[in-house]
This record gives structure tokens, sequence and C-alpha cells, in this order.
């Protein structure tokens, strides 16, 4: 049960839908007054809606930003992100390394290639390659 909920809550659409909850959810603070923005008109949201406003109140929709459900949303949304992500971060230093590339064909004549007007011989790979390969259509 407890894999199911770590697999679920680190899943990438988890992660997509509670960025969406986040952004519905931080639409109260902006239609509400807030409280650590402007008390005074809380105050007077309370006195001119007595009933509404004690029902906004309990639902911390004056406090949206540091609300107890505000702020699990994003606690939930950060550690899917984290989740989401550190399993890809393992294979990260192995996809960077270099690859052998000594066995494709004409990459140690790449990477020999002189400067024009040089001395030196062509290397054996690029003496033995008879043609540069297919012309490209275009």
């Amino acid at each position: 049960m407890l894999r199911w909920a770590w697999t679920q809550l680190t899943s990438m659409r988890t992660a997509l839908f509670l960025l969406l909850l986040l952004a519905v959810a931080a639409v109260p603070g902006s239609l509400f007054p807030q409280r650590s923005v402007n008390p005074e008109q809380v105050t007077t949201y309370l006195a001119n809606k007595p009933v509404l406003g004690q029902w906004l109140d309990r639902f911390q929709l004056f406090d949206v930003y540091s609300s107890v459900w505000f702020s699990a949303i994003y606690l939930l949304l950060f550690i899917s992100l984290i989740g989401a992500s550190c399993p890809g971060s393992r294979s990260t230093p192995r996809r960077c390394e270099p690859r052998r590339h000594g066995r494709l064909r004409g990459w140690t004549a790449c990477r020999r290639m002189e400067p024009s007007g040089s001395s030196r011989p062509p290397s054996p790979v690029s003496a033995t390659r008879k043609s540069p390969g297919k012309p490209r259509r275009s």
C-alpha cells in the first residue's frame, strides 16, 4: 500500500495535477482581501458580511498563502517533483560519459584531421576510404 502511494505521488501526472490544483487554490487569494496585505479590509469585510465572512475565515480564505491546505498542496508538489526527478538523475552521469566512437567508421579519421597544409601523411582509415558516402538528397 505504501509503495503504491509513493508510486502514485511521484508520477509526473500527479505533479501536473498538483500544479494545476495549486493554481486554482491561489485564486481565492486574489478574490478576497488577505490579512497579511491589508488587515483593515478583512475587518471591514467581516463587519459587512458577518455570516459569509465567518465561513471564509473558517476555511482560511483570508490567509490563503499561509493556510494549512495551501501549504499541504505545495509540499506535496515539491515531494512529487523531487521523487519524479531523482530516479532519472541516477543515470545522467552514465549518459554523459563519452562513448566508444572508435568502432564507428571514419570517427578516428575525423579526430585525427590536421589543418590544411600539414605535411603529415593521411591516417590509414582515411586513406582506405573510397568515397565520403552517399550524397544527400535535397
